[in-house]
């Protein structure tokens, strides 16, 4: 399965990575939305969010959604007892960014993270973007959950494993 293949000039890039692990084939290619730097040229539609269950493990891709989309999925999840619904990892939303609406540590992103409690969060941002992704805000927020973070422009390539009851990691850098 591959999520997201990155802009036009990222194609060979993202066809060597498959080719360097052995993956001729995808069973499932999902893309989260229709920014340019996730499709490519094609036009804009909305932002896909995939939660994948596999065994006892769970991952959350979230795309560019924004507050308003943060806050339905947190509700939808949320519970009586106020526990967390645990995932393994999170692909945080937006590159990484935080609203401006970030008012005194919370916004939606706040309650969307302490809703899922990830174990991992991957962000997908280049390296010295004009935009400050991923925000310090977000950084912050995922070391107050106690989240190990992986970023695309730190990290390199981030490849996820799952035997379907354990994750493990691998980055090229």
């Amino acid at each position: 399965m591959l999520i997201d293949g990155g802009d036009e000039a990222s194609g060979d890039t993202v066809y060597n990575v498959l080719e360097k692990k052995g993956i001729r084939h995808l069973d499932v290619l999902v893309i989260s939305h229709m920014h340019a730097d996730h499709i490519g040229s094609a036009s804009e539609n909305d932002s896909l969010v995939l939660m994948i269950t596999y065994g006892e493990t769970r991952f959350l891709f979230t795309g560019d959604i924004e507050d308003d989309v943060q806050t339905r999925i947190s509700d939808k999840y949320d519970n009586e007892k106020d526990e967390a619904y645990n995932i393994d990892l999170i692909k945080m939303p937006h590159h990484g960014s935080i609203s401006s609406r970030f008012v005194n540590g919370t916004d939606s992103l706040y309650s969307f993270i302490r809703t899922f409690m990830p174990d991992y969060a991957v962000i997908s941002v280049g390296q010295g973007n004009m935009y400050g992704h991923p925000h310090r805000e977000t950084l912050d927020l995922l070391d107050d959950a106690d989240v190990k973070v992986y970023r695309t422009d730190m990290n390199g390539d981030i490849i996820v494993h799952s035997d379907g009851k354990n994750v493990s990691v691998e980055c090229s850098k």
